[in-house]
Formats: C-alpha cells, sequence, structure tokens
C-alpha cells in the first residue's frame, strides 16, 4: 500500500486523489449494488459478503506478500480479541446497511454516514479525552440539533441511521485503540467471522443455492459482494495517507451526498422540507468542523 520515497509529491498526491475517488464511487453508488440482491434475506447476503471478502484479502494479502505479517497476525492473541469486537461491529454495521438499502430506506442510511464522523469527534473527547476548539464543540451542538429536529418534526427517531452511527462509531474507536493495517485488519475480521457465515449459509434458506439457483448474474454478484467490500477501502486507507484530513472528510461527505441522490431521484424515496433543513444543517456541521481541524492542525 506504499510506493517509493522517490515519487514527487505532486504525483503522490494525485495518486491519493485518484484512489479517494474510486473510493467515494464505490460508496457512493454502493446502494445499487444491495438494491440488487434485495431479494435474498439480508443476513444471508452478509454472510456472503463476509465469505468472499475474506477469500479476497487473503489473495489479496499474498498477491502483496504478506504472507509472513498474516502468520504473525494469527499468533498475536491481544490482536485478535481486539479484531474479535471490531469484526463484530463492522458486520452489524454491514447488516444495517444491507437492511436499509432492501427496506427502502437508503436516505436514513446517508444520514447515519453524515453524522459518523462526527460522532467519532465525540467518542474522542469522551473515551479518548481529546480536547476541541469552542468551534468545534459548536459544529457537534448544530449537528445535535440536526437530528433533534427530525425527530420532533414528526419524522421519528432514525433508529436505522442512528445504530449505523453507533456500531460504526464504535469500530473506528476500537480501531484507534488497537490499530492494524487496514487491508489486514479487515481479513482477520471477516475470516473470525467467517465460521459463522458458513453455518448460516448451510442451515439458511436459500443458503449455499442462492449461488447456483439465481444463475450466473446472481453468483456473480454474491461474489462482487466481496470486491465492493475490500477495494474501496484499500482505496480510501491508500488515498488518506497522501492527502489531508480535511480533504479526506470532504470525499467522506461526498460519498454521502451521493447515497441520498440516489435515494431521491433513482430509488424515489420521499424528501421532505424537514430532510432538506435537516441534511443542509449536517453538511454546514460538518463543513464548520473541517474548517476548524485544518485551522488547528496548521498552528
Amino acid at each position: 500500500m506504499s510506493e517509493p520515497s522517490s515519487v514527487p509529491p505532486g504525483r503522490r498526491r494525485t495518486m491519493g486523489l485518484a484512489a479517494l475517488a474510486a473510493a467515494t464511487l464505490a460508496w457512493g453508488f454502493l446502494p445499487i449494488f444491495w438494491k440488487a440482491l434485495a431479494h435474498l434475506p439480508p443476513l444471508e447476503v452478509l454472510a456472503w459478503r463476509i465469505v468472499w471478502t475474506a477469500l479476497l484479502t487473503l489473495a489479496l494479502l499474498v498477491a502483496l506478500g504478506r504472507g509472513s505479517a498474516l502468520r504473525a497476525a494469527w499468533r498475536d492473541r491481544r490482536q485478535l480479541g481486539a479484531t474479535a469486537l471490531s469484526s463484530l461491529l463492522i458486520n452489524g454495521n454491514g447488516l444495517l446497511f444491507i437492511v436499509g438499502v432492501s427496506t427502502d430506506r437508503v436516505t436514513e442510511v446517508s444520514l447515519g454516514y453524515y453524522l459518523t464522523p462526527l460522532f467519532n469527534v465525540l467518542l474522542g473527547v469522551v473515551v479518548l479525552r481529546e480536547r476541541l476548539s469552542p468551534g468545534q464543540w459548536f459544529a457537534l451542538s448544530l449537528a445535535g440539533a440536526a437530528v433533534a429536529r427530525l425527530v420532533l418534526a414528526g419524522s421519528g427517531v432514525p433508529t436505522l441511521g442512528l445504530g449505523l452511527v453507533l456500531l460504526f462509531g464504535l469500530y473506528g474507536l476500537v480501531r484507534k485503540m488497537a490499530p492494524v493495517e487496514p487491508l489486514m485488519g479487515l481479513h482477520l475480521e471477516m475470516t473470525l467471522a467467517a465460521p459463522l457465515a458458513l453455518a448460516l449459509l448451510a442451515w439458511g434458506e436459500p443458503g449455499f443455492s442462492a449461488f447456483t439457483s439465481g444463475g450466473p448474474s446472481q453468483a456473480g454478484l454474491l461474489v462482487l459482494a466481496g470486491v465492493f467490500t475490500a477495494l474501496p477501502l484499500y482505496f480510501f486507507a491508500f488515498g488518506a495517507k497522501r492527502l489531508p484530513y480535511a480533504l479526506v472528510g470532504v470525499f467522506l461527505f461526498a460519498a454521502s451526498s451521493l447515497q441520498v441522490a440516489l435515494a431521491v431521484w433513482a430509488f424515489g424515496e420521499p424528501f421532505t422540507a424537514d430532510d432538506a433543513v435537516t441534511f443542509g444543517t449536517l453538511w454546514m456541521a460538518s463543513a464548520l468542523y473541517l474548517v476548524f481541524e485544518t485551522r488547528r492542525l496548521r498552528n
């Protein structure tokens, strides 16, 4: 995941931008992919995703010559304990995403991903005792007010979106406190969950037969579930190491915005005036936080 130190800074930045753009497009249009599998039970779709991601990441690690590092990772019991927890969190998050798409709640899914970076900041304050500037506190308060307004307007508590925020935010915290290289971590997380996924497919309906009963197109989609899980994360990690934090945040919010656009224009989900105010306020809160964080890093 690294290039030689002799690579010019301009090319390094260009490579980072291209990688982040690829991750953004993949995540932004991901609901289309899960929509194509919406006729299958979400738990079984998740199981196929786990199995194929484990296999694909193994192939990538071997191709990159990381075999010895992989063997060392499996011998590190402390790391495996933390990875087991992160596996539970990331796969729970993945299940909620699949359920959200299959039940026509993509707008709520995107709401969760708008809130996630700001929730990560809040976790940093509460758990890691990180300090924020008054401007950053204002941005967080603005985001909280946006969600509160959505609830008070009669739209109800966005349980699925908040569940995504909670699981992905805690996942990020675990990975921060027990860091592991992204590709290696993803492989361990999916491999640890693979036995349960295989058991689910063995006993579920349609289970393993989904790979053959739906024809080549369905089989291909199930395999691609691993591709669309592993590669965007790989591209994101590659780009994030080569670009400023604020620019990385812009790409994350762009992916969420693509999801909102899909929900409204492609899937025909309702988008009320209250939704417009909520999402607009979240955009403002996120932009403000990125501005204040950029200033802090420059000082």
